[in-house]
């Protein structure tokens, strides 16, 4: 029985269903007949599957770390036009005094705004590393639980082998 569907928790539901719906070996109490074909065949689409759902998980980490990366380099390139344009500004306001003292403030005031600017930007920065460490958790935690219980499954199943 090879599983349409590649989510490995319902494969996993699938094995469980299929060994808890097996039937008794007449006169055997602990005895039960399984079909090892189709017990194998859903072993093997978990196995197929591991990759896949492990694969997710890193393309989430991977998404998160390149969204970062790419509001680092926004922040720099933003920082880096701010400085071009703060020194433009000032060779503009080189005649006159007062044009200097000017240049100054707007320098400063856009010095303000960049800084303002890099924090917001490694506010959310921060923000969607967070979050992006809560979904991975969340999916290792899932992971972590859908091996587990496949784990004891199979263990379950291969003590009531050994007992029968």
């Amino acid at each position: 029985m090879m599983s349409d569907n590649g989510d490995v928790m319902s494969q996993l539901e699938a094995l469980r269903a299929m060994i808890a719906n097996t039937k008794k070996v007449p006169l055997m109490e602990d005895l039960f007949l399984i079909n090892k074909t189709e017990a194998m065949d859903i072993l093997d689409d978990i196995r197929a599957n591991f990759p896949t759902e492990i694969a997710s998980a890193r393309n989430i980490i991977r998404t998160r770390d390149e969204y970062i990366a790419n509001a680092k380099i926004e922040a720099e390139k933003l920082k880096a036009h701010a400085k071009d344009e703060i020194a433009r500004l000032v060779e503009q306001e080189q005649v006159v005094k007062s044009s200097k003292d000017r240049a100054r403030q707007i320098a400063e005031a856009t010095r303000k705004k960049v800084d303002e600017m890099i924090r917001e930007a490694e506010r959310q920065a921060a923000e969607i590393r967070k979050s992006a460490r809560e979904n991975t958790d969340e999916s290792f935690r899932k992971i972590d639980a859908a091996l587990s219980k496949a784990h004891d499954d199979v263990r379950q199943a291969w003590q009531n082998f050994r007992n029968s």
